[in-house]
């Protein structure tokens, strides 16, 4: 678990992560695919899932569902510069890895 509260200029950071048997992280994943705006394919962006795993920093082994994701600008763009380069933004998102039994959580504004 994680927290950064905002403290004058800066953000806020939620995190969480945990392992959990393959069933529960089923049950976390469909949540997270019900909830998703970019969920699966990101073919708006000519991106596959791996590839927002990567620039959200995980392995390919991972499964990222980017639940809410608004740039400084307020565009809603998951892969925006300011959101995923200079943590600028509102992101939330929930990633999953069956091989190593985790599950993410996370949470930033700036």
């Amino acid at each position: 678990f994680q927290h950064s509260p905002h403290i004058m200029q800066g953000g806020s950071i939620l995190s969480l992560e945990f392992r959990a048997p393959r069933e529960e992280i089923e049950k976390w994943e469909a949540f997270f695919k019900e909830k998703a705006d970019y969920s699966g394919s990101y073919l708006d962006q000519g991106l596959t899932a791996k590839d927002m795993a990567a620039l959200l920093g995980y392995s390919a082994e991972f499964k990222v569902y980017v639940i809410y994701a608004k740039d400084s600008l307020g565009e809603d763009n998951p892969v925006s510069e300011n959101i995923l380069t200079q943590n600028h933004g509102k992101i939330y998102y929930g990633a999953v890895n069956y091989d190593t039994e985790q599950v993410f959580f996370y949470k930033s504004s700036w």
